[in-house]
């Protein structure tokens, strides 16, 4: 009854955050039940794409499902043309 979610998104020089949080009835027992199949493969997926540049952190409570990432950014040079089109920064793969 009445969920809700609330997306928090924080980008700086270094790094982007985000804090997702999903508010339901007994949310931790659905979490438990799938196992976290779904969520398991977004940890392997990060770890792969950003080994050693992240964090995720899974908070699984009574009402409240709470999901918080943090992704390290390279800053990347652009000209003043390119920075109507093009991104200041790209997430660092190395």
């Amino acid at each position: 009854q009445n969920p809700w979610i609330e997306l928090k998104l924080v980008v700086t020089d270094q790094n982007l955050s985000m804090e997702l949080v999903n508010g339901q009835a007994a949310v931790s027992q659905a979490y438990d039940k799938n196992n976290g199949i779904g969520l398991a493969n977004v940890q392997k997926r990060l770890n792969l794409l950003y080994a050693n540049q992240h964090t995720l952190k899974i908070d699984a409570e009574r009402e409240v499902f709470k999901i918080q990432l943090t992704v390290k950014l390279e800053k990347i040079a652009v000209s003043s043309e390119e920075m109507v089109e093009a991104p200041f920064f790209k997430v660092s793969t190395a």
